[in-house]
C-alpha cells in the first residue's frame, strides 16, 4: 500500500523521473528539466507551495503539486494545484484520492479559503469531482 508524504529534496530525482515518464502536454513547451529539477528545492523548503508524493516499495508512484498565490479578494492566499499525476501502473489502486486529500488539508492549514485546478486531464477530472471539486469556468493564459 501506497504511502502519502511531503516530498524532501531526497525525492527530487525519483519525482522528475515520474514526470519524465507521462507524454508531453501539446498545449506546453518543451520541458526544461533541468530548471524542473531546481524548481524541486523551493517548493519542498519554502512556503509557496509543497509537493505530496505517494511511496510504495521505494517507488514514487504518485505525485501532487501546490502552489500558493495571494489574491486581494480573499484576503490572503489561495491554493493551486500545479501538477497531478499517478504512474500508469498505480492507477485505480487508491492513490489519487490520498494525495489530493493531502492538498486539501495542506491548503486549509495554510488558511487558504480554496483550492484550484486549471484544466483538468480527462483522467483527472472524475478525481477531482470525487473529492469535491466543481467546474467553475474557463481556464485562459498567454505564453511569453
Amino acid at each position: 500500500m501506497a504511502i502519502v508524504r511531503k516530498a524532501t529534496l531526497d525525492d527530487r530525482e525519483k519525482t522528475i523521473a515520474l514526470l519524465k515518464s507521462f507524454p508531453p502536454d501539446p498545449e506546453l513547451p518543451d520541458v526544461d528539466w533541468n530548471k524542473a529539477a531546481d524548481s524541486f528545492a523551493p517548493l519542498v523548503e519554502g512556503n509557496g507551495g509543497c509537493i505530496f508524493i505517494a511511496e510504495e516499495d521505494n517507488e514514487i508512484v504518485g505525485v501532487i503539486t501546490l502552489g500558493f498565490s495571494y489574491v486581494l479578494r480573499f484576503g490572503g492566499r489561495y491554493a493551486m494545484i500545479e501538477e497531478f499525476i499517478v504512474s500508469e501502473k498505480m492507477r485505480g489502486r487508491g492513490i489519487a484520492n490520498p494525495l489530493i486529500q493531502a492538498a486539501i488539508e495542506e491548503a486549509r492549514s495554510n488558511g487558504c479559503p480554496e483550492i484550484q485546478v486549471n484544466g483538468p486531464s480527462p483522467l483527472g477530472h472524475p478525481v477531482y469531482i470525487r473529492n469535491g471539486f466543481h467546474d467553475a469556468g474557463i481556464h485562459m493564459k498567454l505564453r511569453f
